[in-house]
């Protein structure tokens, strides 16, 4: 039987200025549980420095046999943001299922 998985509710800014506080949060709800949920607010202001951190952090749990995943698909401005960043060209199965909620691209 799994636990439930921890919630993470990122609040607005998503960006640089707040990067440090966000990295704190999400490492200390990876090291205390199996599973992440992340809430993301559809209207956050969003960077790309937290896409890098939400990869970065992806990274990290698999290597410690630790599931992550976001709650809803990217929307809004993070959306805009895996865009322009070339994140959704050529796009992997499992970054499509992460990111997007889809399954195998065809």
């Amino acid at each position: 039987m799994h636990n439930a998985p921890e919630v993470v509710r990122f609040k607005d800014p998503l960006t640089i200025r707040s990067m440090s506080a966000l990295h704190r949060e999400l490492l200390q709800s990876l090291e205390a549980s199996e599973a992440v949920a992340l809430e993301i607010p559809t209207d956050a202001q969003v960077d790309i420095s937290f896409v890098q951190l939400i990869e970065a952090a992806r990274r990290y749990a698999l290597s410690k046999d630790k599931a992550i995943n976001l709650i809803n698909p990217a929307d809004g401005e993070l959306l805009d943001v895996l865009r322009r960043g070339g994140f959704l060209d050529a796009i992997s199965a499992g970054n499509a299922e992460f990111w997007l909620h889809q399954g195998k691209m065809q």
